[in-house]
């Protein structure tokens, strides 16, 4: 959120400094920049929140997965150990999710259920 007000109040300070001072090269070169800048992102917002809704979604769905096996004692060895690697990659996106989320600059990049989850044990 606080990259996306910079962007906005840098494009704005530009398109001012063109207006005012008539500084014809730098004012609106700024001004412009950024705009477009603050306009890919918030096209990106969407799309990257929807993004990690869906990797929610696996991370729940993994959970699930690891829980029926747990319960269900005719499972190989194989397939347990399969389970568990899925298991760790999804601890990790999940620790990383975590981390990007609670940055100031790019935390509205992801959806804020991502607090909410716990790492599967």
């Amino acid at each position: 959120m606080v990259l996306l007000l910079i962007l906005g109040v840098l494009s704005l300070v530009g398109f001012l400094v063109y207006r005012i001072f008539n500084y014809n090269d730098g004012g609106m070169a700024i001004g412009v920049f950024c705009a477009i800048c603050l306009v890919v992102f918030l096209i990106a917002i969407p799309i990257a929140r929807y993004d990690t809704k869906i990797k929610i979604a696996q991370f729940q769905e993994t959970q699930r997965t690891l829980e029926d096996a747990r319960v269900n004692k005719s499972i190989s060895p194989f397939e347990l150990a399969a389970i568990q690697k899925e298991v760790i990659g999804q601890n990790t996106w999940l620790v990383e999710a975590k981390i990007w989320k609670n940055n100031i600059f790019v935390g509205v990049f992801t959806h804020p259920s991502i607090l909410k989850l716990d790492p599967i044990k």
